[in-house]
């Protein structure tokens, strides 16, 4: 596959799986913007060295890459992503929602400000970052937009106590992809989700893992 000519925006990019889209497809010619606001795991915080650091990475083995550490729950940040990406770039044809987080909070102790940051990042976020791609997809000659799910809320058997706000935002990203790769049809725009496997930060693995690699993942995402 070859991704020369394209620009591609992938979130939560700074590492594990996002990273490895990422580099694949620069390797493959893309240019890549890497958006990430490098929060915890549980989505607190931020450290800008995420994203630039995956960046200068990725300059050094040639790539054309733009580091973004704007935070995406809100469309201020979601459309300051696109605008930045279409200043530098000219053009966007690939969108890739891989941010996310882990947080466990039980139904009766579920307050609101813990709901809505997970909403946030999985509800509005790919929303308003389809909203603001949108017009720059139609534009291009070959418009993807991937949304990321999860077994967790998909399949009972791999249900688990305590992740009911993150279950509804991965769900609801399957609504977003059927919902969009209607609207997307007649101009083109393939929309498509992943629920992707591997052993990263968020399953508390901060070393390259012998089994579940990210890298694992890439192949089916590339496609």
């Amino acid at each position: 596959m070859d991704f020369s000519g394209r620009t591609a925006i992938v979130t939560g990019a700074g590492r594990g799986l996002g990273l490895s889209y990422a580099r694949a497809l620069a390797r493959r010619g893309a240019q890549v913007v890497i958006s990430d606001c490098g929060s915890d795991g549980s989505g607190s915080g931020a450290d800008d060295s995420v994203a630039h650091d995956a960046v200068r990475a990725l300059r050094a083995s040639g790539a054309r890459a733009l580091a973004d550490t704007a935070d995406l729950g809100t469309e201020v940040g979601c459309q300051g992503l696109v605008q930045r990406t279409l200043e530098a770039f000219g053009s966007l044809d690939i969108l890739i929602h891989n941010a996310g987080w882990v947080g466990y909070q039980a139904l009766e102790q579920t307050d609101a400000g813990f709901l809505e940051r997970m909403l946030g990042i999985n509800l509005y976020a790919p929303i308003w970052l389809a909203r603001h791609a949108w017009p720059h997809l139609r534009q291009s000659a070959a418009p993807r937009l991937l949304l990321t799910t999860s077994d967790r809320a998909l399949y009972p058997e791999y249900a688990q106590p305590g992740l009911l706000a993150y279950c509804a935002g991965k769900m609801a990203q399957v609504g977003i992809m059927n919902a969009l790769g209607q609207e997307g049809a007649e101009h083109g725009i393939r929309v498509n989700a992943v629920s992707p496997v591997a052993k990263t930060r968020m399953w508390g693995v901060s070393e390259e893992p012998p089994e579940l690699k990210p890298d694992w993942v890439t192949p089916g995402v590339l496609f």
